[in-house]
Order: structure tokens, then C-alpha cells, then sequence
């Protein structure tokens, strides 16, 4: 298994992808690139989440952040992300290794994983 990564994407600023595919698809690379890094802690336009990942923003055209490289997580860690506000944040992770997270219980034991972080739970609702 590789690498996943998530980018979070202002839809204000989506036209600018659109007329210059081949220079956002350059930006995304260097911006997700970098979040593997040894320094992927230490950016100056950066904002630290609930659980200390760093979310890379980065500008594109005429936009000063209408982009953000989220996570990059080897792929048998599962992300939970909240999104919402103009940003989106790494609410929580756990290690699955090779388990998917494609059934209603995968997802309920993935969550109540990250849940148990916050003393919560998921529960069944008779």
C-alpha cells in the first residue's frame, strides 16, 4: 500500500484549476509533496489541527489560499476530516492496516476508534 493524501479545495476559486489544469496540477504536486516531508510540521501559512496534523494552504493565481494539502497518510491509517467554515480539519485517525473501511461495521469500528480520542462513542439507535 502507498501514500493517500487529501486536498481541500475553496470552490470560490475552481475556475482558476479549470483555465490552468496543467499549473494547478503542479501546485498540488509540490504543496503534497512537501506535507510527506521530514518538515511537514514547520510551514509559515499553515494551520495546526484537532490532532497536530498541518494543513499546507497554498495560493494559486490571483487567490492567496484557495487550496489546502490536508493529510498524507500511509494508506493503513483511516482520516476522519470535518469539513466546513472555509477549512477542514483531521478530526482523527487509526491504524487498520490492511482492513478496508467499506461495510457499516468497518466505518462503526473506525469511528468509535477515533471517537474513543474525544470519550465518545458510536451507538446503535433501536
Amino acid at each position: 500500500m502507498g501514500y493517500n493524501s487529501s486536498l481541500f479545495i475553496l470552490n470560490d476559486a475552481w475556475h482558476l484549476a479549470h483555465e490552468n489544469p496543467k499549473d494547478f496540477v503542479q501546485a498540488v504536486a509540490s504543496n503534497v509533496i512537501n506535507l510527506g516531508s521530514v518538515d511537514r510540521f514547520h510551514y509559515l501559512d499553515s494551520q495546526v489541527d484537532a490532532i497536530g496534523h498541518t494543513a499546507k494552504s497554498f495560493g494559486f493565481k490571483n487567490h492567496a489560499n484557495p487550496f489546502a494539502a490536508m493529510t498524507c497518510e500511509h494508506a493503513d491509517w483511516h482520516e476522519l476530516l470535518l469539513v466546513g467554515g472555509n477549512y477542514a480539519t483531521v478530526i482523527g485517525k487509526t491504524y487498520a492496516g490492511n482492513r478496508g473501511h467499506h461495510t457499516r461495521e468497518d466505518v462503526k469500528r473506525d469511528l468509535n476508534a477515533i471517537l474513543a480520542e474525544y470519550n465518545m462513542k458510536v451507538v446503535d439507535i433501536e
